[in-house]
């Protein structure tokens, strides 16, 4: 998967010429940042176009998702014995954390990015979710058959259920538990941020952004063990720094971004205090009013190297979606991001559809 990946986009740099034309707002990378769910505690990178808004300019987009997430660690029973229940494992004794992760979470994403001034621009980010056992199953389990995917051993779990489950392998106990489907949907959080234009031309930008979380804490409350003494969740208490860099060619652009998240106080005691992210995409103009959007994300786990399975390995996603042009300021994207590696740390697969304008 990531040979073929990389090739395609090596295709496209090869046989697209690279005189320069005229920049749109809208000629960015499709804004899908990770999908591991359990990365929804922290503030956390969101592939941008390096170009900031000039100075009045505003972008506005409404995103819907929903993420079909499954997997879990080797030591849960059901790895080997496909009518174990969920969320048991077994004695094994190491460090770390094991997973069990069966879950449908609903996503809804309000973006506003305005330019304050030449070379500044303010984004605000709203996000609300529902997570539950969901319909979507057996449909995913298609899907990856249809493509050749495989399915984790999904089919031997029962359909459309939810059972999230992280162990403290130390102790033996969940420190983490999540069974009770949510009704309604629900805050997620609220990003604050700022980009700031380091190098602009005509066709290439660079530009840093920070970003900040203020209201990030619904999933923690959510936890059905309750523990005693639990530090008090803090807004503003974790960022995003990202390095972004746009480059526009005839037919064709390149996004890319480096990203470090610093976690003031993680999600669990022993997880990591700091998520690298690295980030590629590219927009073909296949036609006059039509884009395709590929794209690849790499960050690192949330666990510590000690857990259980390797899921402290790096996680990698790949994004395919396509952009119409409703007119110059006015889009509508749609596509899916589905995991290049293979392992209880990732998600399973997700789809995603946006309306974009700018004025």
């Amino acid at each position: 998967m990531k040979k073929c990946t990389l090739f395609l986009m090596i295709s496209i740099i090869i046989t697209c010429s690279a005189s320069g034309i005229t920049r749109s707002n809208l000629d960015r990378p499709l804004m899908i940042g990770p999908q591991y769910p359990m990365m929804y505690f922290t503030t956390f990178f969101v592939p941008d176009s390096a170009f900031t808004l000039s100075e009045g300019d505003f972008f506005f987009q409404v995103t819907y998702l929903e993420n079909n997430a499954f997997s879990y660690t080797s030591d849960a029973l059901k790895y080997s014995n496909p009518d174990a229940p969920p969320g048991e494992f077994t004695g094994n004794s190491n460090e770390g954390y094991s997973v069990y992760l069966d879950a449908e979470i609903s996503r809804r994403i309000l973006r506003t990015q305005v330019g304050i001034s030449d070379g500044l621009e303010l984004q605000f980010v709203f996000r609300d979710f529902k997570i539950g056992s969901g319909s979507w199953d057996s449909k995913i389990e298609s899907f990856h058959e249809s493509f050749q995917l495989g399915n984790q051993n999904r089919e031997f779990a029962e359909l459309d259920e939810l059972h999230i489950y992280i162990r403290n392998n130390e102790t033996g106990e969940n420190e983490y538990v999540i069974t009770k489907n949510m009704k309604e949907y629900r805050k997620e959080s609220i990003t604050l941020a700022f980009k700031m234009s380091v190098s602009t031309s005509e066709d290439d930008a660079l530009s840093l952004t920070i970003a900040s979380n203020y209201g990030d804490y619904l999933l923690k409350e959510l936890n059905e063990v309750k523990k005693e003494g639990e530090s008090d969740h803090k807004n503003f208490d974790d960022y995003v720094l990202a390095l972004n860099y746009s480059s526009i060619f005839e037919n064709w652009s390149l996004h890319a971004a480096v990203s470090r998240a610093f976690i003031k106080n993680s999600f669990l005691e022993n997880t990591a205090k700091h998520i690298d992210y690295s980030f590629l995409g590219i927009n073909w103009h296949i036609v006059q009013d039509w884009d395709i959007m590929i794209q690849g994300l790499r960050y690192s786990s949330i666990y510590p190297s000690d857990s259980a399975s390797n899921i402290d390995f790096t996680i990698g996603e790949f994004t395919l979606g396509a952009r119409a042009f409703i007119t110059d300021e006015t889009a509508f994207e749609i596509g899916f991001v589905e995991n290049i590696t293979q392992g209880a740390q990732n998600t399973d697969i997700a789809f995603f559809s946006s309306l974009l304008m700018t004025f």
